[in-house]
């Protein structure tokens, strides 16, 4: 009983056996994941666990009483050696890195602990594959290098808005060191500026774990403010928990600046254009209008730019003035040449005629592509009209000179010249009175009289012409007897007639009658008679006839004198150009005559003309209306 007792109490543990201590470990090298090995001093491989074949692909019988320097990278043969060389002879763990070529051909990274024994002539160690490791960690650094390195600002917060992280660029950009943001709150950066409503939109997204995009307008530690452009994220681990925030943030104040500039300068583009009196507008490469100022929509009759964008001349305008602007437009955008300073003919809402100095030009980008047209077109309308007048006033004004400068010259010499002759016969005639006969008093009173007559006609003529020049001069046109006004004047001149043995004929007809002023004809007949007086030699002849053609009486004065050139024809009826030739008998005259006979023909709505060769006489020749003109 006692016996059985005392089976059944504990007694001291059982030593262990060592097959089984061996079995053990046996069972554990196979198993561990770690690349378990024992080699010689010299460097052999004497015992491998299955891990070995599993990383680099040789089974233990391949790498089993070979040098591990069979299976090194030629690299790094020699820092291992070294490596090894020292730490084998110390009495400590030994650690080192190094690359083993795999069966495939492929690089692993392995890392070495173990222990030489000296007393066993071996060495224990264990190898760990690193490759991923050294991969993930070189990644690490890169991303930390390019986060360090980062032109943006990067920030993460704790889930209570406290800073935890700021790469260079936060500290750069805002002023701020380390010290002063690291576990503040982001607030530290607020100018005030960006509106709360931003704020609050903010945190409900991201406290819902959605990416937020935004712009901030923050604050220096100078004071100076500058604009962000914002993208933060909720960071979630595993469990969908919400751990961090991250903010990647852009300086874009000068883009903003720029975009503020650009907006500034359009609006007060648009204003310009849209104040300038011209029609500006803007085309697509396609011929439709894109921007077009007041000026322009209201020239061509609409209400507002609405109106005409997106459209073609082929639908702002009637068919033709719509084809040609359209045909000019496409022959721009395809030839690339400007049109500078072209009139076009335009047809306003009301159906005015008007004209427009249009200039259009390509409109390019920076790589000289052709996007488009710029238009200005001004309407010229009145300014032609006025220049139409410029130039009619300037025509009078040179006209009014030439009458003035006349004028004077008649004046001053022609009117003159037989007062001369008058006073200076008269001398003579006086000194020479005791021992003149009679036919040398007679001859010398011939030749005062012939002045005479000279400057009263002349002062007769000068004195109806300025009445002409001054709008004095009464015009009151009636039934005029031609017969009886040439017989006045023949009389008139009959002295002149006889003097130079000169015969005339008259052949009028029964339809003699006109409807002019009486006083203007008989000048227009006696400067005529006259004229031809003085360019006929003695013998020769004046004809006067007078024949009905549609409703006017044309008046002819034919003579058998010296004639007339083409540059002399060409010189007639006109006052600026002072043109007067001397008579047969070396008569003066001043070319006055004519320029009345032509402003009084023209005054009854006639014409007056001349035709004439040297040597063969001339033929002036005027139109006189029969009847009342209608007005």
């Amino acid at each position: 009983m006692n016996t059985s007792e005392d089976t059944n109490q504990p007694g001291p543990p059982k030593p262990v056996d060592p097959v089984t201590t061996d079995q053990s470990r046996c069972v554990f090298f196979g198993m561990s994941p770690d690349m378990l090995c024992v080699a010689s001093a010299q460097g052999l491989f004497l015992q491998l666990n299955p891990a070995w074949e599993a990383v680099l692909g040789y089974s233990p019988d391949e790498m089993i009483g070979k040098p591990f320097t069979d299976f090194l990278h030629p690299d790094d043969l020699k820092p291992t050696l070294e490596a090894f060389g020292e730490q084998t002879r110390g009495k400590d763990i030994f650690k080192f890195t190094n690359r083993y070529l795999c069966k495939n051909g492929s690089v692993k990274w392995l890392e070495w602990t173990g222990k030489a024994c000296d007393d066993q002539n071996l060495i224990y160690s264990i190898a760990r594959d690193v490759t991923e490791a050294r991969k993930t960690d070189a990644t690490l650094r890169s991303m930390l290098r390019a986060v360090d390195q980062s032109p943006v600002s990067i920030v993460i917060t704790n889930v209570a808005g406290d800073i935890e992280f700021a790469n260079p660029k936060v500290f750069e950009l805002t002023g701020y060191g380390e010290e002063e943001l690291l576990g503040k709150n982001p607030r530290i950066l607020q100018s005030g500026e960006t509106p709360k409503a931003v704020y609050e939109e903010l945190w409900n997204a991201i406290t819902h774990g959605r990416e937020w995009r935004g712009i901030f307008h923050n604050k220096k530690k100078n004071g100076e403010l500058y604009w962000e452009a914002a993208v933060i994220s909720p960071i979630i681990n595993n469990n969908g928990i919400i751990t961090h925030y991250l903010a990647v943030k852009e300086d874009i104040t000068l883009q903003k600046e720029t975009e503020e500039a650009i907006q500034r300068n359009r609006i007060l583009l648009r204003t310009v254009i849209d104040n300038l009196p011209d029609a500006i507008y803007f085309k697509d490469a396609e011929g439709r209008k894109v921007i077009a100022n007041k000026a322009d929509w209201t020239l061509m009759g609409y209400h507002s730019e609405a109106e005409v964008l997106g459209k073609t001349d082929l639908e702002l305008f009637d068919s033709e003035i719509g084809m040609r602007g359209y045909h000019d437009d496409m022959a721009i955008l395809k030839e690339n040449q400007p049109v500078i300073n072209h009139e076009e003919a335009f047809t306003d809402p009301l159906g005015n005629d008007c004209l427009l100095f249009t200039t259009k030009v390509p409109l390019k980008d920076d790589q000289g592509k052709i996007l488009g047209l710029v238009g200005i077109g001004r309407d010229i309308t009145e300014r032609k009209k006025n220049e139409v007048q410029l130039i009619i006033q300037a025509d009078k004004l040179k006209e009014l000179n030439a009458t003035k400068d006349k004028f004077f010259s008649i004046i001053a010499h022609d009117l003159k010249n037989p007062f001369n002759s008058i006073i200076g016969i008269t001398d003579v005639t006086l000194a020479d009175l005791p021992t003149l006969d009679k036919s040398d008093i007679q001859k010398r009173l011939k030749m005062m009289k012939s002045s005479a007559n000279q400057a009263y006609t002349l002062l007769e003529n000068l004195l109806i012409w300025s009445r002409t020049q001054t709008g004095k001069i009464d015009f009151e046109p009636g039934m005029t007897d031609l017969e009886e006004v040439l017989r006045g004047i023949i009389t008139l001149v009959e002295g002149q007639l006889l003097s130079k043995a000169i015969t005339t004929d008259i052949s009028i007809g029964n339809e003699h009658r006109v409807w002019a002023d009486q006083n203007m004809v008989e000048t227009i007949l006696r400067n005529l008679i006259t004229n031809a007086i003085k360019f006929t030699p003695k013998g020769g002849n004046i004809g006067i006839t007078a024949t009905v053609q549609d409703g006017f009486l044309k008046i002819s004065v034919h003579d058998s004198g010296i004639g007339m050139t083409k540059e002399a024809l060409s010189k007639l009826f006109r006052i600026e150009t002072s043109f007067t030739t001397r008579g047969t008998e070396n008569e003066k005259g001043t070319g006055l005559g004519l320029i009345l006979c032509k402003e009084f023909v023209e005054k009854h709505g006639g014409r007056i003309g001349v035709e004439s060769e040297p040597c063969k006489g001339s033929h002036f020749w005027f139109t006189l209306p029969v009847s009342p003109q209608k007005t």
